[in-house]
């Protein structure tokens, strides 16, 4: 299946990662609507390229 999106044969690819995302959006909350709620606040990629 990847290769085929890919557009190449299986035995090209050398390898690959899976990332998952959450789809839910954020929301604000809290007693005074202080807070907000995001599956997306992390910061993956700068992470990544600050161990690297």
């Amino acid at each position: 299946m990847l290769a085929a999106q890919a557009g190449c044969e299986p035995g090209e690819i050398c390898d690959f990662e899976l990332q998952l995302c959450d789809t839910q959006p954020s929301v604000i909350g809290g007693a005074a609507k202080e807070f907000v709620f995001s599956g997306r606040l992390d910061n993956l990629c700068m992470s990544f390229c600050s161990l690297k």
